[in-house]
């Protein structure tokens, strides 16, 4: 079943490619799609106190899902992160380029 809605997504966006060729939604729909087959994109996330103090910082390649004050991802060793953020926390996630992990 996973197979045919591969070949299903790559069929599709085979067929999409000239409609959306080069703007927006195209270059973000390549970030997901390298994101989801390539085992994430190479990232860096910091989190910041009230007070604007580092108080966690991780880099490595992996795809990120935020939801109800909640980070969720799955690092390089296959290990589960959950980062629960208040109402006075920021957190930032950059995207890197693959020279910047070594």
């Amino acid at each position: 079943m996973k197979l045919n809605k591969k070949l299903v997504l790559a069929a599709t966006t085979i067929a999409l490619m000239p409609m959306l060729g080069g703007c927006a939604t195209w270059e973000r729909f390549k970030k997901d799609w390298n994101s989801e087959f390539d085992n994430g994109l190479p990232r860096e996330i910091q989190v910041y106190d009230i007070n604007g103090k580092l108080i966690f910082k991780d880099r490595g390649k992996f795809d990120i899902s935020h939801k109800d004050h909640k980070l969720q991802y799955v690092d390089n060793k296959n290990r589960k992160h959950n980062i629960y953020t208040g109402d006075n926390t920021t957190v930032i996630v950059k995207e890197l380029d693959e020279k910047d992990l070594k």
